[in-house]
């Protein structure tokens, strides 16, 4: 899914800018690849869901949001998320749903209760804590002024070169292509 940010710049879900890129250059990961690496990171199945965030920052999927009285998608996005809580509804919750339904401020009454939430951003904080402990041993290095050079080794494969500008980008190649190769 391809946004456009304030300054015009086309960017990925990840608010990445994206470009075409030359060979040899350093290239931002696509929503596929961002998909795929957090699917393999979380463990769990990841969806590109049409939504908005609420005031406590959570995202708010608009198809199985209840409460969502918008009909109007302008102010709704569409993320990468996963499910992070998928269960049958409570008698009390149930109990809410139906006095909110018969008060018609409701549609319908859901049958469970699902909780979404938006696939971290590809950073150093995030990699080594969701991605980096899965590794049996990785490695980052700057080289020269500009580039960073990552490793990672997962079992008997291992990916070394993963270069880019940015440390958090070369550390997510080099994992990435290990995860590709196990699979």
């Amino acid at each position: 899914m391809l946004l456009q940010n304030r300054e015009g710049e086309v960017i990925n879900v990840q608010g990445r800018p994206t470009t075409k890129r030359k060979a040899g250059e350093e290239m931002n990961p696509t929503d596929k690849q961002i998909k795929e690496f957090w699917e393999w990171c979380l463990g769990k199945r990841v969806e590109n869901r049409l939504g908005f965030w609420d005031e406590c920052g959570d995202f708010c999927e608009m198809q199985s949001n209840p409460y969502s009285q918008r009909v109007n998608t302008s102010h709704h996005e569409q993320a990468l998320c996963y499910l992070e809580e998928d269960r049958p509804l409570s008698p009390e919750e149930e109990a809410e749903y139906r006095k909110k339904f018969n008060e018609g401020r409701i549609k319908e009454i859901p049958t469970r209760a699902q909780y979404w939430l938006s696939v971290p951003l590809i950073d150093l904080n995030n990699l080594f804590k969701y991605a980096v402990p899965k590794l049996d041993s990785f490695g980052l290095r700057r080289q020269g002024k500009w580039k960073y050079v990552a490793h990672a080794c997962l079992g008997s494969i291992e990916v070394y070169d993963a270069k880019d500008k940015d440390p958090a980008l070369a550390l997510f190649w080099a994992i990435y292509k290990v995860t590709k190769e196990e699979a």
